[in-house]
């Protein structure tokens, strides 16, 4: 599975192994994550790239990218299509970002955003109404790159993975079955989850 970059590779990984805990690792399902980072930051003009050179060894290939409405009108999309096998795809217009903190109650983000001051991070809830702090968070998030530490916090505090996340590889896990190669469509829109609600919404 390419993800597009190495933000995006570091919260699937450790969402692989937390979901691994109640069910089975993305590796049972022969499913190895990379990223289309080439040294260049990643990116999904390189998931095409990444992808060709993982068909011409031999790989089944299986993109799990954000919801850029952009993909679509400048190409990106189709192209990311016709270099894959299947294409996984985050709700309309969210990125990892967005997906790490979608569908969690506002007390579990503010949990999160408050060990941000450890990292010398000013905690970006802080003064913040409840309808304004995922949006403060995933700001924060494009500047650092904490999204490992959030999403511990953001599993301990509520229990289990964010919806988006767990949607995703569980549907990244069904497509990457033999019997499911040639299903269609070859991409797979996920949906977004209701607010602060735990429960997976989408699938192949």
């Amino acid at each position: 599975m390419i993800a597009e970059g190495p933000h995006d590779l570091t919260v699937y990984a450790c969402a692989d192994r937390y979901r691994a805990a109640k069910k089975a690792p993305l590796s049972a399902s022969g499913v190895r994550l990379i990223s289309a980072d080439t040294g260049t930051g990643g990116g999904a003009g390189q998931v095409p790239r990444v992808a060709q050179l993982a068909r011409s060894l031999g790989f089944r290939v299986i993109a799990l990218v954000d919801g850029d409405p952009a993909k679509k009108i400048g190409g990106a999309l189709a192209e990311i299509e016709a270099a894959c096998d299947r294409v996984v795809r985050l709700p309309e217009t969210m990125a990892i970002e967005a997906a790490l903190l979608a569908g969690m109650p506002v007390p579990v983000l503010r949990k999160a955003a408050a060990i941000l001051p450890a990292y010398g991070i000013d905690d970006p809830a802080v003064g913040k109404a409840d309808l304004e702090v995922q949006k403060a968070l995933i700001q924060t998030l494009h500047k650092k790159a904490m999204h490992e530490q959030l999403l511990e916090v953001i599993v301990e505090e509520h229990g289990s993975l964010p919806p988006v996340l767990d949607t995703a590889l569980t549907v990244v896990a069904v497509a990457a079955k033999p019997a499911n190669a040639n299903a269609s469509p070859k991409t797979i829109q996920l949906v977004p989850p209701p607010p602060s609600s735990p429960a997976p919404v989408g699938g192949p």
